[in-house]
């Protein structure tokens, strides 16, 4: 959802502070302007019929003064911070990052709600990089003067959440920030290129009461995550030769909690061999415990995908003892 929220870009660029002019074009005439966003998405195909252009320039103080005092405070901190975030370096460094104006004033609706209690769980797109700290906390990584903002579109288009800047805001009213403290994970192409990131954020209660909620975020974002469950179940799939045995894609499945789109995945495994000869009738009926889990968590919402066919088949192809 942040992602899909405005944004606004900013730049440090030599000290100096830019802000991002966005532009939609096509080289067509007479453009249908409804159905421009879709022709954006064939970005990688010789058809393309519309882009995305960037253009920046120097930021009106009209514009600047315009922001509410969260946003000034976040500008402030990026001029100050992006052009020595590494040093000793020769020359100030330069960047560009996004400002997460609306999901800002979501939060601000939010704490208004909520009398000013508030738990907010955000698992979004991320472009910037955030580092650990010794003391817990988040600092902005190096962002790249020659990269524009990554833009996605799926229908609509959106743009990576900024949760360094969320974290800025949470942190400034006395609230507590839970986070992954893993850099790395579901990267996407590159390393430049956005990824999702989980975040809790706690505000109106004290840290102190914290302890138990404390220790399970950690639990759950510092062990067994559904990266390294993707990982797992990847690496099962592509490096098992010839292919994955029937105990290791049981044990991928019970780990997915009886996932159907997994299950899917490794079907063939089951349909070939579920049933194999010499196997132990026990065997065979913790398989059967395992597809009738399947089957309870499906609901049917792929046209192409017939699990229920999926799991008659190895049915017939398992027997089991008396």
């Amino acid at each position: 959802m942040l992602s899909s929220l405005r944004n606004d870009a900013i730049r440090v660029e030599n000290n100096a502070l830019q802000r991002g002019l966005l532009s939609v074009s096509s080289p067509q005439d007479n453009v249908d302007v409804l159905n421009i966003i879709p022709r954006l998405q064939c970005v990688r195909h010789a058809d393309l019929t519309a882009r995305f252009t960037w253009n920046f320039v120097d930021m009106p103080e009209t514009v600047y003064n315009d922001y509410d005092e969260d946003v000034k405070t976040l500008i402030q901190e990026y001029k100050t911070t992006i052009p020595v975030l590494f040093t000793p370096c020769p020359h100030p460094q330069n960047g560009t990052v996004l400002l997460p104006v609306v999901a800002l004033r979501m939060l601000r609706q939010l704490l208004a709600l909520s009398n000013n209690r508030l738990v907010f769980l955000s698992g979004d797109v991320v472009r910037i990089i955030c580092i650990p700290h010794p003391q817990g906390t988040r600092a902005l990584a190096k962002l790249s003067a020659s990269r524009n903002p990554y833009i996605t579109t799926h229908g609509s288009f959106s743009m990576p959440a900024n949760l360094h800047a969320l974290d800025c805001f949470v942190k400034a009213r006395g609230g507590t920030v839970f986070a992954s403290p893993y850099l790395e994970g579901f990267i996407v192409g590159a390393p430049h290129f956005p990824h999702p990131q989980n975040s809790v954020y706690v505000m109106g209660i004290d840290p102190a009461l914290l302890t138990t909620t404390r220790w399970m975020i950690h639990h759950e974002f510092s062990t067994f995550t559904p990266e390294s469950f993707n990982v797992t179940q990847k690496c099962l799939k592509e490096e098992s030769s010839p292919s994955p045995s029937v105990a290791a894609v049981i044990a991928v499945l019970r780990l997915a909690h009886f996932d159907t789109d997994v299950f899917m995945r490794f079907k063939q495994v089951l349909i070939e061999r579920g049933g194999y000869a010499g196997s132990a009738p026990s065997t065979r009926k913790d398989i059967l415990y395992d597809l009738d889990a399947v089957r309870t968590q499906y609901y049917p919402i792929k046209s192409t995908a017939d699990v229920c066919f999926e799991l008659a088949r190895i049915h017939m192809g398992i027997k089991v003892g008396i």
